[in-house]
């Protein structure tokens, strides 16, 4: 059963069969590549460390080499600061 938060937010979780790549591609995949590489490494926090931050996505911007790092924070909305005139008391909203 959903979690009331997915509800919330109208997500809704879709089941895959066991072990059926066909109809979970994308989890299998990364499941493969965590059992191919996670050797070369410490541990899986250095492997997700590189994962995220290092190794360019091909379903990313692959032209610029774009890790999931680099996406995120392209992706982020502009920070919004409010300044207050302390004379005039009114607020802007600066990006």
């Amino acid at each position: 059963m959903p979690s009331t938060e997915l509800v919330r937010l109208g997500i809704r979780h879709i089941l895959a069969r066991v072990n059926h790549p066909q109809t979970n591609g994308k989890l299998e995949r990364f499941h493969g590549e965590i059992q191919r590489k996670l050797n070369r490494f410490e541990d899986v926090h250095r492997f997700v460390a590189w994962w995220n931050h290092v190794r360019p996505h091909m379903s990313l911007d692959w032209d610029n080499l774009e890790t999931p790092a680099e996406a995120f924070i392209r992706k982020m909305p502009p920070k919004r600061t409010t300044v207050v005139d302390e004379q005039s008391g009114e607020v802007y909203d600066v990006t």
